[in-house]
């Protein structure tokens, strides 16, 4: 008893000293390989209890199915990176070395759609149903300042929206609502949330909704910004990550609803320029976590464009366009979504750092496509992008791109995914049935689609 005395009294001060409101940034730990090529795996021995003369457990310590099954289990290898560096070594410890992804492989990585499928499956405290996370909107809680003498509280907040470059998650507990606005607010009005905290006094803001919106917004720049870097430190590959649609394009897709581009994962439409002084004209100002000022805001009395329109794209991710072929039949024609970013992003300094993030990149490939001897973009009209010819007059719409090429210079499927992700929590993708997200358990999950 002493000892464990002595060991509380270390750990109440060691608490009280430290920072334990704001906690700091955790470093994002790598998962441990256990995988050895040299390494013999057991065969599996039986357990029929007629084959052994006395109790299995009485058997040898070393190789007992029962006490010792591990040794009876191969180990995974780390997962695939599309980017390996030249002679890649084991850590210390390990003896798995980085392995590259094949072709297939990143052909499945730069779907936005196939990863957004199997992010790992979390639990809707709104519709009790099991989805992927990419799918849900992460709440977790904050203990706030104890005053002296009032009771202990914690505020419920968004958390693990952001890319963990630039934040961490601020607690390792939360729970999972649909993304979708009125999934939030209804969860928050229900009070459900309030099964999984254990603390009585639990602060939730009115604005609550309002700010997950503006982080999944604030992640869409900052994977534009990533893209940016990656671009930056790699060469330069024969298919474009982003390239400004010319005045005929943009009026052909409009008109037709037909995207001709077989990589293209999402098209967004930018204003050129904003002429209100109240905000800096540096991208950077807009991309902070705290909510803009309200005077940078659309005004709500001006009409505006729906936040996204789905059009038809030229292939799929199947590789085939036979209307005849068995996949045809069961799986859906591909959509390209084609965002209008004054609904989408209605503050000023918003839409000033997307515009500046997708000229960042248009300018890195230009810069790359000068200093390279490659030909940057194939002359002939094929299943890639195009480069427009020179003299056309350009628009203000950005195509983006994604296949298992230019995936190894930046992510652009990630950025699809950010949007994909605001698309939703704006009630767009869900069914128009209102409140039929929430029609209770054991139920389709293709009817809320």
């Amino acid at each position: 008893m002493p000892r464990i005395l002595k060991r509380l009294v270390e750990a109440v001060q060691k608490e009280t000293s430290g920072n334990k409101y704001l906690p700091l940034a955790k470093k994002p730990k790598r998962p441990k390989s256990l995988y050895d090529p040299q390494a013999y795996i057991l065969p599996r021995p039986s357990l029929n209890p007629a084959e052994y003369s006395k109790s299995i457990l009485l058997g040898d310590s070393e190789t007992n199915i029962i006490t010792r099954s591990k040794v009876y289990s191969p180990h995974k290898r780390l997962p695939p990176r599309v980017f390996v560096p030249n002679n890649p070594k084991a850590r210390d410890g390990e003896k798995d070395v980085a392995r590259a992804m094949t072709e297939q492989e990143r052909r499945w990585w730069s779907n936005p759609y196939l990863r957004m499928l199997s992010s790992p499956m979390r639990l809707c405290i709104e519709t009790d149903q099991y989805l992927p996370a990419d799918l849900l909107v992460r709440l977790s809680w904050l203990r706030l300042p104890c005053i002296e003498g009032s009771k202990p509280s914690v505020a419920l907040i968004p958390d693990g929206i952001q890319h963990t470059k630039f934040t961490s998650r601020k607690s390792g507990k939360a729970t999972y609502v649909l993304c979708l606005r009125e999934a939030v607010d209804r969860a928050v009005s229900s009070g459900k949330y309030r099964r999984h905290i254990k603390e009585d006094n639990i602060k939730v803001s009115s604005q609550l909704s309002d700010h997950v919106a503006h982080l999944l917004r604030l992640r869409v720049l900052q994977e534009l910004e990533l893209v940016g870097d990656q671009l930056n430190s790699t060469a330069r590959g024969e298919s474009p990550l982003v390239r400004r649609l010319t005045r005929e394009e943009l009026d052909s897709i409009k008109s037709t609803g037909v995207v001709p581009f077989k990589n293209a994962v999402a098209i967004l439409e930018v204003p050129a320029g904003e002429t209100n002084p109240t905000f800096s004209v540096d991208w950077r100002a807009g991309m902070t976590p705290l909510p803009p000022p309200i005077e940078e805001r659309t005004p709500n009395d001006m009409p505006l464009a729906p936040l996204s329109t789905l059009m038809l794209g030229a292939s799929d991710f199947r590789g085939s366009s036979d209307q005849l072929s068995p996949s045809s039949q069961l799986l859906p024609s591909t959509r390209v979504p084609f965002y209008n970013a004054l609904t989408a992003f209605p503050f000023s300094s918003q839409r000033v750092a997307l515009r500046g993030l997708l000229e960042r990149v248009l300018t890195l490939q230009t810069r790359q496509r000068k200093a390279s001897d490659l030909q940057a973009f194939p002359k002939e009209s094929g299943s890639e992008t195009t480069r427009p010819t020179e003299g056309t007059e350009t628009s203000h719409a950005f195509l983006l791109c994604a296949d298992s090429e230019n995936v190894k210079e930046g992510d652009m499927a990630s950025v699809a995914i950010a949007l994909w992700r605001l698309r939703m929590f704006e009630s767009g993708g869900w069914s128009n049935n209102k409140y039929r997200w929430s029609l209770g358990t054991n139920r389709d999950i293709s009817s809320l689609l």
